[in-house]
């Protein structure tokens, strides 16, 4: 079974649905989803650091640069991240 941590910005516009479209959209009998929402600026890269200290297979960062700018900073080894939100068609 494959763990994914999902981090979700408490003030994204989808914040409210992203929770139930992933377990809709994954099985649940292949993946441990947890969901884990950041309240404040900093809080990402904490829970960020919490996830990998849990050893999880996967990271997702739910909400704006600012979200996916703080889960990068413990992923990627290098002083400016820059990375480019990807619209996925599916509201998420």
């Amino acid at each position: 079974m494959r763990t994914i941590h999902f981090i979700i910005n408490k003030l994204s516009s989808q914040a409210a649905i992203i929770e139930e479209t992933v377990l809709n959209e994954f099985d649940q009998a292949l993946f441990n989803i947890t969901f884990k929402l950041s309240e404040y600026k900093g809080h990402t890269v904490e829970l960020t650091k919490a996830s990998l200290q849990e050893g999880v297979d996967a990271i997702v960062a739910c909400g704006g640069d600012g979200t996916i700018n703080e889960v990068a900073q413990c992923l990627v080894p290098v002083s400016y991240t820059h990375l480019r939100a990807h619209e996925t068609g599916r509201n998420l």
